[in-house]
């Protein structure tokens, strides 16, 4: 009876161990073919498709940006020149309207000359001598009377005071209201003796026709004695 049980035993294991050898040996097979069908996954190589990638090459055709350079026709800022064309208000010598000789000592002499147009348009001289830190000086301002007028700057206008001229120019003049009005154009200041008799002359260019009346120039002329 022993004999028998022992065998039985034997023959238990034998089989529980084929048992697990077949089992083992399904599993491994499994396994196997599980990473087999797991080798799909190395057909990742369709990421090598990601060369269209390289593709971006077209980003070199950005050298247009290179066609800037027409920002270097900037040049023609240069011709602000015309700026020197300001020029002609030199020949307005502004600095010849301010009698270069301060408040008087004593004044001595005023008196004004007066063209005679026929017309509401005129000259005046207004002289003035005075003594100042012991010399005798004489200053002619030459005033255009006028009432509604318009005009341009005039060249080449000319005052004399005892022989010596004095050429100026005048800016433009222009007054809309019909009402007497007057506008100083030039003043000049020079040394004199006392008891000299000084002559007053001025020409202004008006080339103009006022009142119906051409005036090409208007002119005074007169003398003043100093004492």
């Amino acid at each position: 009876m022993k004999i028998d049980v022992a065998v039985k035993f034997i023959i238990v294991l034998l089989v529980i161990m084929i048992v697990s050898l077949a089992a083992a040996l399904i599993i491994m097979n499994n396994g196997n073919d599980g990473e087999k069908e797991t080798k799909p996954t190395v057909t990742t190589t369709a990421a090598d498709t990601t060369k269209p990638d390289t593709t971006t090459t077209p980003n070199q055709t950005t050298t247009p940006d290179a066609t800037t350079t027409p920002e270097v026709t900037t040049t023609p800022e240069q011709t602000t020149t015309p700026e020197v064309t300001t020029t002609p208000e030199a020949t307005l010598a502004p600095d010849e309207t301010e009698p270069p000789v301060n408040t008087p000592d004593e004044v001595i002499l005023t008196k004004s000359i007066l063209s005679n147009t026929g017309v509401k348009l005129n000259l005046r001289a207004d002289v003035t001598a005075f003594n100042k830190d012991g010399k005798t000086y004489l200053t002619v301002e030459l005033y255009l009377e006028h009432y509604s007028i318009g005009i341009n700057a005039r060249y080449n206008n000319v005052l004399v005071i005892d022989g010596v001229e004095y050429e100026f120019s005048t800016k433009k003049i222009s007054q809309e209201d019909n009402v007497k009005g007057e506008t100083l154009i030039y003043a000049k200041t020079v040394e004199v003796e006392l008891g000299d008799t000084v002559s007053v002359e001025a020409i202004f260019n008006s080339k103009m026709t006022y009142s119906g009346v051409k005036l090409d120039a208007i002119t005074l002329a007169d003398t003043v004695r100093v004492e």
